[in-house]
C-alpha cells in the first residue's frame, strides 16, 4: 500500500505551496477536551513524569489549573472523491504522518462529541466514482480506528490519488475538535505505509524539502507549507540543519541533539546539558502552557523570575534579552559530525502570561526528561524545515520577527 498525496515525475523541480488558517479553540471546554485527549495519547513514561510534577506542585500547596490558557490549530480545506466532498482538515506536523478522514458510519470513543457545537462532515465513499477499497485496517491515538481506501484528493489546486485512513471510530482528539480529519505532515512513522506521508510527498522532488512558516499573533494568522524548496518568501536564507534523532520514538519527530550551549558567548555551566541533551519542537505551534510551565508560573506568581540572577520583568526589552545559543547536531548522522548554532533571543524564550500579568522563562526543561522544549513564540520568529533524503531538521530566521511576546497569543 502506497501513501501518496501528489504525483511527481522524477525530475520535478516545481515548488508547491499552500496556505492554512489558524482557528482558535476559544472555550474552556474545547481546551479541556484537547488536553485530555492528548494526555490519553502520551506514553506511560511521559504520563508518569507529569504525575510526579503534579505531586511536587501539591507538596508546595499549588493546585494546577490546566484550563487557564487556550490553544489553536491550523485548518486547510481538502476535497476528496468524484464528485468532490470538501473537509476541514487540521494540518498536523507533530503527531502523525498520514491522512485520515471521518467515515460516514462513524461512532464516538467518549463523551466529547457535541454535534450542536462541532458538526462533522463525513466521507461518503459510496458516492465517489473514484473510490477504491484497500485491504487492511488501522488504529491510531489521534485519528481513531477504521479501514483503508484510496481516492482522488485535492489540496489547494493540486489533485492526486491518495491512500488514506477512513475513520470508523473517532479518537478523542478528532471528537473534541472542529475538524473532519487530519492531514498529517509529521516526519514520524506511518501507521498506513512503510514511509510516512511527507517522505512520499518529497521523495521524487528535485529538492526533497518541506518548509513550515507561520504568522501567528493574537490568534489571527496563517501558515504556509512549501514542498520542494526552502521557503524564501517568508524566511531568511540562513537555514541550519542537524540530523533528526529518535526518529522512531513517539512524539520525538522534530528532535535534534544539543552538543553544547552558551549564553552570550559564555559556556552555560548551570544548565546541565549533559542531561538535557535534546532540543525538541514539540507541538510548538499550539499555544497552551505545559504542566511544567504552569508549575513555574504558580511558584513565581509573587516573586521575580530569574535567569542567571536577572529578573524577567515585563519591562525587559524582549529584543535585547540575552542570546542563548544551542549548538545542535554532532550525532545521528555519520556523514556529518559537525554542529550548527541555533540562536534564541529574548523574543524567543520570554513569555507573557496575561492572567497574572507576569513574564517568565519559557524554554521548558525538567529533571524527569532529557528534552528541552522550545516555546511557542519561537515558531513565530523562525521557519522549520525537513529534508526527507537526509533525515535532517532545519531552522531559519523569519523575515518578520515579533519582538514583543506580549502581543503573541493574548
Amino acid at each position: 500500500m502506497c501513501l501518496v498525496l501528489i504525483f511527481f515525475c522524477a525530475t520535478d523541480a516545481v515548488v508547491h505551496k499552500f496556505l492554512a488558517r489558524s482557528y482558535r479553540l476559544s472555550s474552556a471546554e474545547d481546551v479541556r477536551h484537547r488536553s485530555l485527549s492528548q494526555l490519553k495519547s502520551y506514553q506511560d513514561t511521559h504520563q508518569q513524569g507529569l504525575d510526579l510534577i503534579d505531586a511536587d506542585a501539591l507538596k508546595q500547596g499549588i493546585k494546577l489549573d490546566r484550563n487557564q490558557d487556550t490553544s489553536y490549530i491550523y485548518i486547510a480545506n481538502v476535497s476528496i472523491g468524484s464528485p468532490a466532498q470538501t473537509f476541514a482538515m487540521e494540518i498536523d506536523l507533530w503527531n502523525i504522518g498520514d491522512l485520515c478522514v471521518i467515515g460516514s458510519n462513524f461512532t464516538i470513543s467518549g463523551t466529547f462529541y457535541d454535534p450542536s457545537r462541532h458538526r462533522k462532515q463525513t466521507y461518503e465513499q459510496r458516492n465517489s466514482s473514484t473510490f477504491t477499497g484497500l485491504a487492511g485496517s488501522f488504529q491510531n491515538h489521534f485519528c481513531g480506528s477504521g479501514h483503508s481506501g484510496a481516492d482522488l484528493a485535492k489540496v489547494d489546486m493540486r489533485t492526486a490519488n491518495v491512500s488514506m485512513g477512513i475513520v470508523d471510530k473517532l479518537s478523542l482528539y478528532i471528537e473534541s475538535e472542529p475538524i473532519d480529519g487530519i492531514l498529517g505532515l509529521s516526519p514520524t512513522s506511518s501507521f498506513l505505509s512503510p514511509n510516512n506521508l511527507v517522505t512520499q510527498l518529497l521523495g521524487n522532488l528535485e529538492k526533497p524539502i518541506m518548509t513550515w512558516w507561520q504568522n501567528q499573533t493574537d490568534y489571527v494568522g496563517t501558515a504556509q507549507v512549501t514542498l520542494g524548496a526552502e521557503d524564501t518568501d517568508n524566511c531568511q536564507s540562513n537555514y541550519v540543519y542537524a540530523p533528526q534523532v529518535d526518529v522512531d520514538v513517539k512524539f520525538s519527530n522534530w528532535k535534534v541533539h544539543i552538543a553544547s550551549a552558551s549564553i552570550e558567548g559564555k559556556p552555560d555551566s548551570e544548565a546541565s546539558w549533559s542531561k538535557h541533551n535534546f532540543v525538541a519542537i514539540h507541538r510548538i505551534y499550539q499555544h497552551f502552557l505545559s504542566h511544567r510551565s504552569i508549575v513555574r508560573v504558580h511558584q513565581c506568581k509573587r516573586c521575580s523570575l530569574r535567569q542567571h540572577e536577572e529578573p524577567l520583568d515585563c519591562g525587559l526589552r524582549f529584543d535585547k534579552g540575552k542570546n542563548v545559543v544551542f549548538n545542535i547536531g554532532g550525532t545521528g548522522n555519520m556523514t556529518d559530525s559537525s554542529t550548527k548554532p541555533l540562536k534564541l533571543t529574548g523574543a524567543d524564550y520570554i513569555k507573557y502570561y496575561k492572567y497574572y500579568d507576569i513574564c517568565y522563562l519559557s524554554v521548558y526543561g525538567s529533571k524527569y526528561y532529557t528534552t528541552v522544549e522550545l516555546p511557542a513564540q519561537f515558531m513565530n520568529n523562525h521557519c522549520l524545515a525537513y529534508n526527507a533524503k537526509e533525515k535532517s531538521i532545519g531552522f531559519a530566521d523569519a523575515k518578520w520577527v515579533n519582538k514583543d511576546p506580549k502581543t503573541y497569543g493574548k
